[in-house]
């Protein structure tokens, strides 16, 4: 086996056993929401508290927003969701979103 075949050789071992592979392969069947909240004034609203839900799976999960009032969702199942808020005495209507394979979907939100 000359140099050249052994080099194609070993990058397509090394190709095949990396564990990035795996990384794709689950991005490229997951879909995430990412957003920011803010207030009746158009203020970001930082801390504020997050949820989205599966209704078929009634599965619920929660993040919180940073200083910037943006929040993320990484990893979620293609489905049907409902996205709410809140902060203080302060919430959001809930938002219905269907998410696709690899779809990042931006939804925003505003407490009144």
């Amino acid at each position: 086996m000359n140099s050249t075949n052994f080099r194609r050789l070993a990058l397509a071992l090394l190709i095949f056993f990396s564990p990035e592979k795996h990384l794709i392969a689950q991005a490229l069947t997951s879909a995430t929401v990412v957003g920011t909240i803010t207030d009746s004034t158009g203020a970001v609203v930082a801390h504020a508290i997050v949820r989205i839900r599966q209704p078929e799976t009634d599965s619920i999960s929660t993040t919180v927003t940073g200083a910037s009032g943006r929040y993320r969702f990484p990893f979620l199942k293609p489905a049907d969701y409902e996205i709410t808020a809140e902060a203080g005495s302060l919430d959001a209507s809930p938002m219905q979103i269907h998410l696709l394979v690899g779809q990042e979907q931006s939804v925003n939100l505003k407490l009144s």
